[in-house]
This record gives C-alpha cells, structure tokens and sequence, in this order.
C-alpha cells in the first residue's frame, strides 16, 4: 500500500514538473537563443582576427557606378590594406572606410590605376576623399603623362582647341561625343556622373586629353547653385581645399581642371590663392573659360608660377546653330589673328553637331585642331 501510494505521489510530481515545463517554455526558448548568440559571438571573437568586428564590406571597382555623386560633405576614409586580413591587402586594393552615418559599411575597392589607360601609379596618391593627382618622385607631372602629343603642323599655321565640358553627366551625350570628335578635342567632366570612370577611360582610350571641372561660387548663389561640394568665398581655406580634393578624386588621368561658375569665387584672391597653389602643387594646369571677366586668377596664377590657360570664346553661349556658327567663325578669326585660340562648349547634342561639321572643313582652311596642352608656353613640360 506505501509503495501505491509512492508510486502515485512521484506520478503526480512529474505531472506537474511537465506542466511547469509546458508553462515556462517560451521564456526558457528564448533564453536559449540568447544564451547561443552570446556564445557565439564570444567565439567568433576570439578564433577570428577581423579588426572590423564583422563590418559589412564588398569587393567593387573604382571605375563601376556609385561615386555617391552629390552626396554629403562626408568622404571616405580610403587606407592601404585589408582589414580582414589584419591590414594586409592584396595587391592593387585599397579599403574604404564609410562615415559611420552612411549605408555600405566598409569597402574594399579594386584600385584600377595600373596602367596607361587608368593612370600611373606614380602619379597618384591615396586620401579620404580618394586617388589624387601628385607630382612623382622623379618630378613627372601629371600634365605630362597625360598629355596628347600635338599633330604635326606647318610653320604658322593657326592653331585651335577645343574643349567640351559637361561630359560624364549623361552616358549617352558623352558616348556620342567620344564617337562624333576628333581626338585632338579635349573633354572635360563634371565631377557628378554615376559612370565617369569607365566614360573616361573609354575617351582616353580614344586619345582624348581630360579635364576635371570644379563647381565655383557664383554672384546669385545658392539661386545659382553649380552643385555639392562648390567652392565658396565665405569658407575656411581647409574645407575649400577639402572641397576642392573631393573633386580631384572623381577622376583620375586628367591634365588638368577647369572652373564651371565662379564668378565670384575667382574675384575673391584670399580665397582663390590657396586652390590655386593646390592645383600648381598638384602638377596638373588650369583653364578658365573665361565667363568672369573680374577674374584675378590670371594676374596670381603667374604669380605662383602655375600652368594655366584662358578660353577665347564660349561657342554655345547661345545654344542655337546660327549663334554656334558665328562663335565658330570668331574663334577662327582670333586664330588666324593671333595664330592660336581656345574654345570651350558643351556636350548638347546640337553643340557636337555643329562642332562636327566646323571640324570637317577647317582643313581646308589650313587651320589645326590640337589639344590643349599643346598651347601653353612652353607645352605640357
């Protein structure tokens, strides 16, 4: 009878330990899980060496899309090495490190600058905003490298360039530029494109010497805004300089860098002395497209000893083809006054055509169409 009623008492204590169980299971589950992930993590922590701690990151091209074209002022911190490799990358990578408000995590991009094409590697040099043009350590510049030779020419004989900026903005405007104009034209970009390393080195490949536009404070601005990252009168000569470099590194194989605005930027010599001692220490020149007549970059980049060149004419000013003819004729006019003369215009479709047929018939009149290196002083040395 004892032993029934034992047998009965441990039936009935396990009938309500199961239901006890029953009862806590979701609390004890969840514990569980918690339990599991901390240990996991504690693991994870100490077998691998990942100074990130897990930071999400892809392997990408610096020529695919996504630049973050007018994206904030933040930039990103590019250094040398894979962080899960303990700091040592492969060879031809570099890692960035994003702000800590913005989406992507960490980055390990291809670093694409290996040969003629991209860039030389020498000539180039790493930042938080990106690759940035250098002189090299044998004093070559980067206007050198890049420079397009000029056509050969008769004693004499006037001498045009042309440079078409705005390019990089529209894939299909700048692709239909590369395939209409000689490569004796020069091509200038805007710094916002999604695509501009890869139109780039396609106008390079078809031998076109490159520039980089920079957006410069204009008298109406913000009405007037030439967008993210302009320059302004009103800043600290640091985040100018800042700015400035945030531009530089869209691109990399370029002779040089051009104004877009700027009317009041580049009458304010406080402000414009310290981005053209930039430029000049860079070893890439400067062309001013000569919409600020009050200017006084000429007058202080002679001063500071800087390659810098002025346009004559902008041909599309007024964008239609009776207007485009006849600054087309001036600028020969000035060409065969002078012997030389600089045009600058834009990527519009219109534009490219009329430069294509003008293009066309200038042989016959015994002038030359030749990069714009080739009109500096002393060349591109």
């Amino acid at each position: 009878m004892a032993a029934q009623q034992a047998a009965a008492a441990l039936r009935n204590l396990a009938a309500d330990l199961r239901a006890r169980a029953f009862s806590l299971t979701p609390l004890t589950v969840l514990l569980a899980l918690l339990c599991a992930v901390f240990a996991f993590v504690v693991g994870w922590s100490l077998v691998v060496d990942d100074p990130l701690g897990g930071q999400p990151r892809t392997v990408v091209s610096l020529d695919q899309p996504g630049d973050r074209a007018g994206g904030g002022n933040a930039a990103p911190d590019i250094r040398t090495g894979d962080p899960a490799q303990g700091g040592s990358a492969p060879e031809g990578q570099v890692t960035v490190l994003l702000p800590g408000d913005m989406p992507g995590g960490g980055v390990i991009v291809s670093d694409p600058i290996s040969g003629a094409i991209d860039g030389d590697r020498d000539l180039v040099e790493e930042s938080r905003n990106g690759l940035l043009p250098k002189i090299g350590a044998d004093g070559r510049r980067p206007l050198q490298a890049y420079a397009r030779p000029a056509p050969p020419l008769a004693s004499g004989q006037p001498r045009i360039a042309l440079v078409v900026s705005g390019l990089g903005l529209s894939a299909a405007g700048t692709e239909n530029a590369i395939r209409r104009l000689p490569p004796e034209v020069t091509f200038a970009f805007a710094p916002y494109g999604r695509d501009l390393r890869r139109l780039a080195r396609v106008a390079r490949t078809e031998g076109h010497e490159l520039l980089l536009q920079v957006p410069l404070e204009p008298y109406d601005y913000p009405d007037n805004d030439p967008g993210p990252h302009t320059l302004l009168s009103s800043l600290p000569e640091r985040q100018n300089i800042d700015r400035l470099q945030w531009t530089m590194a869209r691109l990399v194989g370029y002779v040089g860098v051009m104004n877009h605005m700027g009317a009041k930027f580049l009458t304010d010599e406080t402000a414009l002395r310290p981005v053209l001692n930039e430029i000049r220490n860079r070893g890439i020149l400067y062309l001013e497209d000569g919409a600020a007549p009050q200017s006084r970059s000429a007058s202080l980049g002679e001063r500071i000893g800087l390659s810098q060149l002025a346009a004559d004419k902008v041909i599309d000013a007024v964008a239609t083809r009776d207007a485009i003819d006849a600054a087309l004729a001036d600028l020969m006019e000035i060409a065969a006054d002078r012997g030389y003369a600089i045009g600058v215009a834009s990527a519009l479709p219109g534009t490219i055509a009329a430069l294509e047929d003008w293009i066309s018939v200038l042989e016959q009149r015994k002038i030359a169409i030749v990069p714009l290196t080739a009109l500096l002083k002393s060349g591109p040395m």
